[in-house]
């Protein structure tokens, strides 16, 4: 009976290790590689964030905003990414960052669409008398695109923007001189009547 019991346990316990060393096998390649995932992972986030620590030139801003926007340089197109750099690189004076900040704003690309905050990066870049800025703030005037119309300031800007041999500004100021022209005209319609009117009574 003893030597029966010690049979059954010993074929008991060789059965345990047998098991485990079957799911030890099999379970440690599966934690190695979770665990080397999350090493990958990790030291990522940190080279990201260190990266983007190192990167407060407003131009080399710029430049990663372009590669989020059109997907160069190994990074995939992530317009949200392109807004955050480039809304970082025109807080830092970045006139071409502020002006393809206001074409996002102007057409609702990846921003919520707003012609007020097209407009107001559109002024900041004016001020560094850059041509196409000048143009869409003369055109915002122009047509009362996120601030009131103002033709006189529309014809400022658009005037300086013309003077940098801007087409487009060249071609809405040919357009504002035929309007005023064409205005001219209908102011001294009703005189020219009145004036015939009074010719022919004195016939």
């Amino acid at each position: 009976i003893v030597l029966g019991r010690i049979i059954v346990i010993g074929a008991g316990v060789a059965v345990y290790y047998y098991y485990m060393s079957r799911n030890s096998s099999s379970i440690m390649p599966i934690t190695q590689t979770t665990t080397e995932t999350l090493s990958e992972s990790v030291t990522q986030d940190e080279q990201e964030q260190t990266q983007n620590k190192e990167i407060e030139n407003p131009n080399a801003q710029y430049e990663m905003a372009k590669h989020y926007l059109n997907g160069t340089n190994g990074v995939a197109i992530d317009k949200d990414k392109a807004v955050y750099w480039l809304t970082n690189s025109a807080d830092n004076g970045n006139t071409a960052a502020m002006i393809t900040l206001g074409n996002m704003y102007e057409i609702g690309d990846a921003v919520e669409k707003s012609n007020k905050t097209a407009f107001r990066y559109y002024f900041t870049a004016s001020r560094s008398e850059d041509k196409q800025a000048l143009y869409k703030v003369g055109k915002f005037y122009y047509y009362g695109m996120g601030v009131d119309k103002n033709i006189e300031k529309a014809t400022f800007y658009l005037r300086k923007s013309a003077q940098e041999d801007y087409q487009p500004a060249k071609a809405l100021l040919d357009l504002i001189k035929k309007e005023n022209v064409a205005e001219h005209e209908q102011h001294k319609l009703p005189l020219l009547i009145e004036k015939t009117q009074n010719d022919d009574k004195q016939k």
